[in-house]
């Protein structure tokens, strides 16, 4: 993150938060100084909005079915729950994991909810979902970052990493 992305970040996000900025400190003081327990709670979030995909990407745990855990999704009065117990701690909320979270049905509320509590939201897609209605929804939730993974620059360099995947439906969306 360049220095100005990450001024932008703390402006925003953490300086006029007390909760927050206060937290923010005590983790990377405790990270600073190599603390065995941190003197705060996580500033940053991972929540996997769903472990399931519409790829079958041969380097990726879930594609190749190796990921070793039940296919499911977050709940979300569940999400809900968490966020509003970490909230008053959490900056950065990254809504993804293994799978991909457009295929998740409350996304855009998960979204929608944490930027309500103040909170930096991204998440990453293969951009097979990104349709014109979902982009809107996405506009429309205040996400603030969102990342694709293309990982190739014709078909036949996409379909080895992307399997089942169409890059020009890709490239369209994106």
């Amino acid at each position: 993150m360049k220095v100005s992305s990450k001024l932008f970040y703390f402006v925003k996000y953490v300086l006029p938060r007390p909760i927050k900025f206060v937290n923010f400190f005590l983790i990377e003081g405790s990270m600073k100084l190599r603390l065995a327990k941190p003197l705060g709670y996580p500033h940053t979030l991972m929540i996997e909005p769903t472990n399931y995909c519409n790829l079958k990407c041969p380097l990726c745990p879930t594609g190749a079915g190796r990921l070793g855990r039940p296919v499911q999704t977050v709940d979300f009065e569940e999400y809900k729950k968490i966020i509003d117990e970490m909230g008053k701690y959490i900056v950065h909320l990254r809504l993804f994991g293994w799978g991909e979270p457009l295929l998740h049905k409350d996304l855009f509320k998960m979204v929608s909810y944490a930027k309500r509590k103040g909170m930096f939201v991204n998440f990453h897609t293969n951009a097979f979902f990104l349709t014109k209605e979902n982009t809107k929804a996405m506009v429309d939730s205040g996400l603030d970052d969102l990342n694709i993974s293309l990982d190739g620059a014709s078909q036949e360099t996409y379909s080895k990493y992307r399997k089942q995947g169409n890059f020009q439906t890709t490239i369209d969306n994106i």
